[in-house]
């Protein structure tokens, strides 16, 4: 029986470097599977799309599982030409966000000139077809898998947790002229709802707060702190946001700590998810 992971670096076995197993590969040995994960850091959807694609023809639909992660809905991948199979090719996965923050240091300008291309709202909606492809390409073949919404929120909100201490999270859900087109029945559901980064934060934070860690108190303010440094550079989010994550680390041993930066998982992180995610229906 094996297991075949896509995605971006929410599933990446070997993100944060050094890494050797994401929570998901854990999860899925423990049920018995070999894993097969292609994952990797910054790989836009449509990369995983093609991916899987070309791996479909060794999906044994008998024995094996499929778990697909849609990526950021702002990345995409260029290719110069296709070496007999795209898989095989050398590829780049482009974030729109961290060339606007990185390359062009948050110029409002180049964002206006940049959301002319593709705004988080058309490209939202476009990830819709890469979704519902995936779905039908498994449903063909009759393997059992499921998906997962890395980036973004289908409903409102579920975690009091995340909406008190996640900085505009909001922003991830959709609205639902865009919602109408996503087929959510293939799709996990988390205690935090279908965004599983939402999820990852909502399982670091509830952690803290049923601990007996004095220095939990400190939360508020170091949320606090995080409104404030972001208010001032917008355009470094996650930076900031990753500040956040770091004053939070260092009111907890290492042992308990959860994240590597704003986002992704440490590599304690990943083992201690991976237990937490036992209670979730992954259509096994």
């Amino acid at each position: 029986m094996i297991a075949w992971i896509f995605g971006d670096s929410f599933v990446d076995k070997n993100f944060p470097y050094g890494n050797k197993k994401s929570w998901a590969d854990i999860l899925l040995e423990n049920k018995g599977y070999k894993v097969n994960n292609f994952a990797m850091a910054g790989r836009s959807t449509d990369d995983a799309v093609f991916c899987l694609r070309d791996m479909l023809d060794k999906i044994d639909p008998e024995k094996d599982y499929v778990l697909f992660t849609l990526s950021n809905a702002s990345r995409f991948m260029t290719i110069e030409n296709i070496e007999t199979k795209y898989i095989n090719t050398s590829r780049h996965n482009v974030d729109i966000w961290q060339v606007w923050t990185k390359d062009y240091k948050g110029d409002i300008d180049i964002l206006n000139a940049m959301m002319k291309l593709g705004n988080d709202y058309s490209n939202r909606l476009k990830l819709s077809i890469h979704s519902n492809y995936v779905k039908r390409l498994l449903d063909d073949i009759g393997v059992k898998y499921k998906m997962i919404c890395g980036h973004f929120e289908f409903i409102e909100e579920q975690s009091d947790i995340v909406k008190k201490y996640m900085l505009k999270s909001e922003q991830r859900i959709l609205p639902p002229e865009i919602m109408q087109y996503y087929d959510t029945e293939s799709y996990i559901k988390f205690n935090a709802g279908y965004c599983l980064i939402n999820d990852f934060f909502h399982f670091q934070i509830d952690k803290l707060l049923k601990s007996d860690n004095p220095k939990k108190q400190k939360l508020q303010d170091h949320f606090n702190q995080w409104v404030i440094e972001e208010k001032k550079t917008p355009w470094k989010y996650a930076e900031v946001g990753a500040k956040f994550i770091h004053r939070l680390n260092q009111t907890q041993s290492h042992d308990e700590d959860v994240f590597f930066d704003t986002w992704h998982l440490s590599t304690n992180g990943h083992k201690q998810y991976a237990k937490y995610a036992e209670q979730y229906d992954w259509g096994i």
